[in-house]
């Protein structure tokens, strides 16, 4: 049998441990450093970008972000923040400027306003300012260009060339929308411009229109009011054709209803009153024909409501031509009953004073739009009222003023302005340059002068532009005015001569306005007067007035103004003489026309306190020229008694300052009785 063999057992080995040993230390050392910097660097990244790169809780507190990657995604650190500006050494260092603002383009330049085009641009241009708003540099265009258009006069042939470019150019509209801004405001403009826009458009971009409303305007009239209503009524009109017929109707409404914010409600319905009269050819005017500043008469508010007006135009059938007569529908009745309502139903059938059957006279007028007012003033038979009426050839002011009766000028308060008016001022309407294009053509030079002098204060060329207005109007007191002022403003030197001149072309144009004659009074005593020997003057002073009795013999008012101005020279002299002389004159001449009487006594009084030489030569003269001038021996009529009563007292007063208690008693005493006499005779009259 064979026997296996064995694989003869391994020998024993002996674990043998190996040493490396290197050469070199020292590196070993140093790669094993480097080894662990490598892993905390690594460490370091890994919880930096944990802590820094992980988003926000969301509002509910959740993680809205994913969890950690097991790799970390790199992302390059965030750029450090700038570093602080340097602290200031307080030696004047600027801190760098601020990034500056987007600006806007600049508007483009009016070049001038001759181009034929110029219109066109400026339309343009007022347009897109609705818009964008940028009404500064607007004006600061229409400035620049209008200034180069005004300069022409001296290049060319003075203000004749400038005016006859009016008609041709965009310098009209340019000027009133200046205008329009100067009397509204810069900020109040933008802030109706904006809140009316489509209104606004029409208006800044339509001349005839934008300057007709600015020529009715006065100092007096508020702009803002006046725009809210024109631009309620302005939207009433559904056709073209429309709202050029009724555009002075409209301004007029707006002129008188501007108070404060406007009175939309009373304009409305006068506007539906005088629209639908007109429907039915009841108006005995055409409403475009009269221009705003006049019309105001005619659709002013009456006492008695437009009820009335309805009645009146059902009940009295009165052309134009008679429109008078209303006044005598009244019957006169100094004692009535009372109305059961005041309308001019009542009026018309119980009667009334004066004051009735002028309000009725008004009324009737306006109810068919014709300008007409009441006027009141004092007669020579106490307190009156009666009417002025616009007809087909003009203003007259004879209904109810009794051409017997010695009167003052009367006066009414204006619907536009709520101030007093003269009854003579109603003429003045009747210059026909306020239709022919002189007027329009005066106010467009009145406000070139104004840029001129306000932008340059060029004072030569405002006076140039200033003159040729009021002689491109020359029946216009107020641009004459405005053309005075200036000149005696100006310190330049001019003649006696040239102020004499300009005195006689004056008075000779107003010859039909004597009440205006104040502007020539005012550059006498200031630059021809004192000049003058006073002997002249005197003399000059007594031929104007007797020249003024003679030319109005009615206006007494005037003929007191006149005496007044003497009395005035002769004070500047400290001539008493003279002065009394003149009381002594005007009462021999004059006294016997009542009120003339009564105010040159009341003058007359206060001057004698001050100078009893004026008192001892003329206080005879006053008794005088009453007992025989004067005094009816109470058979006045009732009107008249009361104001024979009125001088009686005057006469008492005088006689009491000069120290005659028995006279001044016995006037007094006199007035009493003339009182009752009057009072009694007013009872009797049924």
């Amino acid at each position: 049998m064979n026997t296996p063999q064995r694989r003869p057992a391994r020998p024993p080995q002996r674990s043998t441990r190996v040493i490396v040993q290197s050469t070199d230390s020292g590196n070993a050392f140093v790669y094993k450093v480097l080894i662990v910097i490598l892993l905390a660097g690594i460490g370091g990244f890994v919880c930096w970008h944990h802590l820094y790169n992980t988003p926000a809780p969301n509002v509910a507190g959740q993680p809205n972000s994913p969890p950690d990657f097991d790799i970390p995604i790199i992302h390059p650190p965030p750029p450090a923040p700038p570093p602080p500006p340097p602290p200031s050494t307080g030696q004047g260092e600027k801190s760098p400027p601020a990034p500056a603002k987007p600006t806007r383009p600049p508007l483009p330049e009016f070049k001038d306003f001759e181009r034929p085009d110029a219109l066109l641009d400026l339309i343009a241009a007022t347009r897109a300012r609705i818009d964008d708003a940028r009404w500064a540099e607007h004006k600061e265009r229409l400035h620049a260009a209008a200034l180069h258009s005004i300069a022409r006069r001296s290049r060319l042939a003075g203000p004749t060339t400038l005016e006859n470019t009016f008609s041709k150019t965009a310098l009209p509209l340019a000027l009133a929308q200046l205008e329009l801004m100067n009397r509204l405001g810069e900020n109040a403009f933008a802030d109706w411009a904006r809140a009316a826009k489509p209104f606004a458009r029409h208006v800044l971009t339509t001349a005839p229109s934008l300057e007709n409303f600015l020529n009715a305007l006065t100092p007096h009239d508020h702009p803002p009011g006046a725009l809210k209503v024109w631009a309620a009524l302005h939207a009433k009109a559904t056709t073209a054709a429309e709202r050029q017929r009724y555009e002075n109707l409209v301004l007029a409404l707006a002129l008188i209803h501007d108070a404060r914010n406007g009175n939309l409600s009373a304009a409305e319905r006068a506007y539906a009153y005088y629209v639908k009269a007109d429907a039915r050819k009841q108006l005995l005017i055409d409403p475009s024909q009269i221009l705003p500043d006049e019309l105001v008469w005619g659709v002013a508010p009456s006492r008695f409501g437009y009820d009335s007006l309805d009645w009146a135009v059902a009940n009295i059938k009165l052309p134009l031509a008679r429109l008078g007569v209303a006044y005598s529908m009244v019957p006169y009745r100094l004692h009535h009953p009372p109305y059961p309502s005041y309308t001019m139903e009542h009026i018309r059938t119980i009667g009334g004073v004066c004051q009735q059957q002028a309000e009725f006279t008004e009324a009737n007028a306006r109810a068919h739009a014709v300008p007409a007012a009441h006027v009141g003033g004092q007669s020579s038979r106490g307190g009156h009222a009666w009417v002025a009426l616009r007809g087909k050839k003009g203003w007259h002011n004879g209904t109810g003023r009794f051409s017997s009766d010695d009167f003052d000028c009367g006066h009414t308060r204006s619907p536009q302005t709520g101030r007093s008016f003269r009854e003579w001022d109603f003429f003045l309407y009747d210059d026909p340059d306020r239709t022919n294009g002189n007027r329009l053509n005066a106010l467009r030079l009145t406000r070139a002068a104004t840029l001129l002098l306000a932008l340059q204060n060029d004072t030569t060329g405002h006076t140039e532009l200033l003159e040729a207005a009021a002689r491109r109007n020359p029946h216009d007191p107020e641009r004459w005015r405005t053309w005075v002022d200036a000149l005696l403003a100006d310190k330049k030197t001019r003649p006696t001569d040239y102020w004499q001149k300009l005195v006689n072309e004056y008075r000779k144009l107003m010859k039909k306005h004597p009440d205006h004659l104040d502007l020539s009074d005012r550059i006498e005593m200031e630059k021809i007067f004192p000049r003058q020997d006073p002997d002249r003057v005197g003399e000059q002073l007594r031929n104007r007035r007797r020249q003024l009795a003679r030319e109005h013999p009615a206006r007494h008012d005037l003929l007191l103004a006149s005496i007044r101005r003497e009395v005035a020279f002769y004070q500047t002299r400290n001539d008493t003489r003279r002065i009394g002389l003149l009381y002594n004159n005007t009462l021999r001449t004059y006294g016997g026309r009542l009120m003339l009487y009564l105010a040159i006594a009341s003058d007359f009084a206060a001057a004698a306190k001050d100078s009893p030489e004026v008192r001892h030569s003329a206080i005879l003269v006053l008794e005088k020229v009453f007992n025989e001038k004067i005094d009816t021996q109470g058979k006045g009529d009732a009107f008249r008694l009361p104001m024979e009563a009125r001088v009686c007292r005057k006469l008492a007063q005088v006689f009491e300052n000069d120290g005659n208690e028995r006279k001044a008693a016995r006037y007094n005493k006199r007035a009493t009785e003339i009182d009752a006499l009057g009072a009694q005779k007013r009872d009797a009259m049924q």
